[in-house]
């Protein structure tokens, strides 16, 4: 029987787990897919067994919570950080979770992350006679820099290693990805969705937005994979042919010094334009049920978590035609599918959407929001532990 689960990602593990947890007033509302948290959904899943939660974080943590265990391990390094002190601060921050995995001695060991973040814990879990389970939740992307390649290097030979049982993703597109890419048999490769109360999506009020200016919004980080760089040129398009529309934007990232510069000339904050950077998670949704048009000009996702919280709120979407992206929004339907990189295409779709104004908007009204057919982690999770309890996998330890 599989008592105890370690439960690695990023993130401020006892913060979460407290808002699950803890009794904090209105947790449901709080708590839906924020960076994958997925606490709540994990926690249904486990059931009554003992977890470690453990996240790479800015900042060091731990506590427990009933018969949960939750430990932020400070890896925060900003880009100016030297190499050698980079190795040493990794070296810490990974002896110190060994030390903890130790300790707990889990027989389940679950690794959110990127493919660089899942050598250790695949190592550790050999090692230990655990059972090893990889969450994916974004694509390969090449990484740069020694470090990172390495690391990158050493975790794809952890997720095609053929002893594994299972690798959960999150959509479709991510399943049939990691097929073609590590030539991994379908069957181990088991899908998921994001699971959101309905709190997040019935209650969206009040109205942030200008009712006088037709609103686009983009939610997401200032990256350069984000195409956050197509957005001046599609607001300069937009206002030539609609001249009181506004382009507000949610979210922070490295590109927010470029981005402020290039839409300053078009014209000064508050008119055209607006950062109005963090949004908390209880907030975000009146932002998609009120604007005119969300716009998604990604050239990576994974799933494509913002399209999904947009469409689950009602907002029209105008998005780039790319990876698990086309598999949510039906195009002309949901909104428009764009090619990524093509700033006028996308303007151009944002005027189409514009121009209809009996666009009806589909807000979701059941309580269910995985679409049927699909699971939630949690669901997942139930299955994939029956079935290895029931099977008695070998080198799952005794109790």
């Amino acid at each position: 029987m599989i008592e105890r689960v370690a439960v690695i990602k990023h993130g401020a593990m006892l913060t979460e787990l407290r808002s699950v947890l803890g009794g904090e007033s209105n947790s449901e509302a709080v708590m839906f897919d924020s960076v994958i948290p997925y606490v709540r959904d994990l926690i249904d899943g486990f059931g009554d067994r003992k977890v470690l939660f453990i996240g790479r974080s800015d900042r060091d943590e731990s506590g427990r919570i009933g018969e949960h265990i939750a430990l932020s391990v400070n890896t925060d390094m900003s880009e100016g950080t030297p190499l050698p002190i980079k190795i040493i601060k990794r070296r810490a921050a990974d002896r110190r979770i060994k030390r903890a995995l130790r300790d707990f001695d889990p027989q389940l060991i679950l690794s959110f992350g990127f493919y660089n973040d899942q050598e250790l814990f695949h190592r550790f879990a050999l090692e230990n006679g655990a059972v090893y389970v990889p969450v994916i939740a974004a694509p390969w992307i090449e990484p740069r820099g020694a470090i990172r390649r390495y690391l990158w290097k050493k975790g794809t030979e952890a997720l095609t290693d053929p002893r594994n049982k299972a690798i959960f993703v999150r959509g479709e597109y991510l399943r049939d990805h990691m097929a073609e890419e590590f030539d991994i048999p379908l069957e181990k490769i088991h899908v998921y969705w994001p699971q959101y109360p309905k709190a997040f999506y019935s209650s969206p009020t009040p109205d942030p937005f200008d009712s006088d200016r037709f609103n686009l919004l983009y939610v997401g980080r200032f990256s350069g994979e984000k195409g956050v760089k197509l957005l001046p040129d599609v607001l300069r398009y937009v206002l030539q042919k609609l001249p009181k529309t506004k382009l507000s934007l949610v979210g922070a990232g490295p590109l927010e010094g470029w981005l402020r510069d290039a839409l300053s000339a078009i014209g000064p904050e508050g008119e055209a334009w607006e950062v109005l950077g963090f949004v908390p998670p209880r907030s975000i949704a009146r932002y998609f049920a009120h604007c005119d048009v969300l716009i998604v000009p990604s050239f990576v996702e994974g799933f494509g978590k913002v399209v999904y919280e947009g469409m689950l709120c009602g907002a029209p979407i105008v998005a780039s035609n790319v990876h698990n992206i086309p598999r949510l929004v039906r195009d002309g339907v949901d909104g428009r599918l764009v090619e990524p990189g093509d700033s006028t295409a996308f303007a151009e779709a944002v005027l189409d959407i514009a121009r209809m104004p009996d666009f009806k908007r589909r807000i979701r009204s059941v309580e269910r929001t995985v679409p049927e057919g699909k699971l939630s982690l949690g669901e997942l999770l139930k299955r994939f532990i029956e079935d290895i309890e029931r099977d008695g996998i070998d080198h799952v330890k005794k109790n």
